[in-house]
């Protein structure tokens, strides 16, 4: 009974404290190194399925419009001031669904200043005012559209409609290029080889993956706007891969 007693009191006796304190000192270590990388891929994958569902709205929306008014090289009023109303309330509005809307364009619907991703500072209300709407959609994000009139290839003008989509809506988020807000055009006839459609900034010009990437002006990068980034996470699949600058 003896040797048994010995037995139970060996392997029974548990850990000491230090060797308690030590595991939760490694186990703090490695939470601390493996939990923000976990939170960043989640927000990663949240920006890139919100941004694929508003690519998506928007362009089945085009699609809607086109199928009841005919093509949009077709469509009238979108080369006057009030363009971009008419865009939004008389084409795309009938199938997209708006909690607000605001006429000309306002900070309550769509932020007034966006950061690009070289820390420059974009005042898109006061810049495009009387040409603009904003709006918030009822799946939480919001839009920011004008339409230009004054784009001329070869000669010809080719009215298209510009947009600014702020996944995270006017009150939320960092309010950055390449972050939660993203840049879309809609070209209401072909250009060049172009054809008209609806395309994140970047996809309508044929780059290629390391042009949107590397970009000087607009690629996404440090020293460029970051508008090609939304053009990158749909090249990528709808991923955001880990050379995106986050």
């Amino acid at each position: 009974m003896k040797g048994l007693s010995n037995f139970n009191t060996r392997f029974l006796c548990g850990f000491t404290l230090a060797e308690v304190l030590i595991t939760l000192a490694v186990i703090g270590v490695v939470a601390a190194l493996t939990i923000p990388t976990l939170i960043q891929s989640y927000q990663k994958k949240v920006t890139a399925t919100k941004l694929e569902k508003a690519y998506t709205d928007i362009y089945k929306a085009v699609i809607a419009a086109q199928a009841e008014h005919g093509m949009m090289s077709e469509w009238s009023g979108l080369d006057s001031i009030d363009g971009a109303k008419n865009f939004l309330e008389n084409y795309i509005g009938s199938s997209m669904k708006f909690i607000k809307v605001c006429a000309p364009a306002k900070n309550e619907c769509f932020k007034e200043n966006i950061t690009y991703m070289n820390g420059e500072i974009d005042s898109l209300i006061k810049q495009n005012y009387s040409t603009s709407v904003s709006a918030i959609t009822q799946n939480g994000y919001s839009i920011f559209l004008w339409v230009n009139t004054e784009y001329i290839i070869d000669g010809v003008r080719i009215p298209h409609a510009q947009f600014r989509i702020d996944l995270d809506g006017p009150n939320k988020g960092e309010n950055m290029i390449g972050k939660d807000v993203f840049g879309m055009i809609c070209y209401f006839q072909k250009v060049g080889d172009t054809n008209a459609g609806c395309y994140l900034s970047g996809a309508d010009q044929g780059f290629s993956r390391e042009e949107l990437l590397n970009d000087k002006t607009n690629g996404c990068n440090k020293n460029g706007t970051g508008l090609f980034c939304g053009a990158l996470i749909q090249a990528d699949g709808w991923q955001i891969k880990d050379d995106y600058p986050w």
